[in-house]
């Protein structure tokens, strides 16, 4: 049955022709436990200095390997573009200045030299006008880091402390362009296989409609019975909001879905159709945070730690 369409705010973003810098190349030296608190239920709000400037709210997201910040707040430091750069969300892209800052303190951490674009955040500012920017992987590459959602925590930790960790829960993933591409498994992936970006700025699960068997019976905008293995019901429509366009998108149910030692079952899903942009090559989807108690992820082993709701 067509249901009605709910609003998803996404905060992935993709920017093309950053550096690509893979993580893991400084030594990461500091520890600091950083609280956070969460908007919708999903979203991490952390609070940083600018340039050694101000209190700031900024988004803590793991789905993009950029910045963002708002124009009116960038303005009010006096730092000036160096050129402009495309920014891709899931259903558009569009040019945006690009500028450098000296730094960024998070937790009393300092980031130096960071890149980040300039953009108005209205799909973020909607449910709360505090945020005034996003801060991506990027800036955080040189850090092993743990999310623990119970305890609203965002830890940065050194690779001492991350090797304390044990090994059997551990999930190897893939670092590309700075996101986290995890693997999981599900019948209804081809090969039972996907790689899903580890991500902060998603509420559910979002998977590239051709990269689910038998994808003739999913339709975004429409309504159509999901025929293939591994999901049940009908498809439903959801808007999907991202920082730069609207967009339409199917929402199913998988009937399992594994990541390492934790498994979901009958797992609401949005389906993006092929009229949207896909992510990276590599990633069929997004994995989101929130799904978990808490996830760690190691720099030095390429690998995360999970533990379930």
């Amino acid at each position: 049955m067509l249901q009605f369409a709910k609003n998803i705010a996404v905060g992935m973003a993709i920017c093309i022709g950053l550096h690509a810098c893979p993580f893991g190349l400084s030594l990461a030296s500091a520890h600091t436990s950083i609280p956070f608190r969460t908007v919708n239920g999903y979203i991490l709000v952390v609070n940083v200095s600018v340039n050694g400037r101000g209190s700031y709210d900024f988004m803590l997201d793991t789905g993009t390997n950029t910045s963002l910040i708002e124009p009116d707040l960038i303005a009010s430091l006096g730092v000036r573009p160096v050129d402009r750069i495309t920014l891709s969300t899931l259903t558009v892209s569009a040019p945006l200045p690009r500028y450098f800052l000296e730094s960024i303190s998070l937790g009393g951490v300092d980031m130096h030299h960071v890149e980040v674009l300039g953009q108005s955040l209205s799909a973020l500012r909607g449910p709360d006008r505090r945020i005034r920017g996003v801060l991506g992987l990027s800036a955080l590459r040189e850090f092993s880091f743990q999310i623990d959602n119970v305890h609203k925590r965002f830890d940065l930790l050194t690779d001492e402390e991350v090797s304390r960790f044990k090994n059997q829960n551990r999930v190897l993933v893939e670092i590309a362009q700075d996101r986290i591409l995890v693997p999981v498994t599900a019948r209804a992936a081809p090969g039972s296989t996907w790689k899903l970006m580890l991500d902060s700025g998603v509420s559910q699960v979002f998977l590239l409609e051709q990269r689910i068997l038998n994808t003739g019976s999913v339709s975004s905008g429409r309504k159509q019975s999901a025929q293939f293995p591994g999901a049940t019901g009908a498809a439903a429509i959801t808007r999907v909001t991202t920082n730069l366009s609207e967009g339409s998108a199917a929402t199913l149910k998988i009937d399992s879905l594994e990541v390492g030692p934790v498994r979901f079952s009958h797992l609401p899903v949005v389906v993006v159709g092929a009229k949207m942009l896909s992510p990276p090559p590599g990633a069929d989807g997004l994995l989101p945070v929130s799904l978990f108690r808490l996830i760690l992820f190691d720099r030095t082993t390429s690998s995360i730690f999970l533990e379930a709701n």
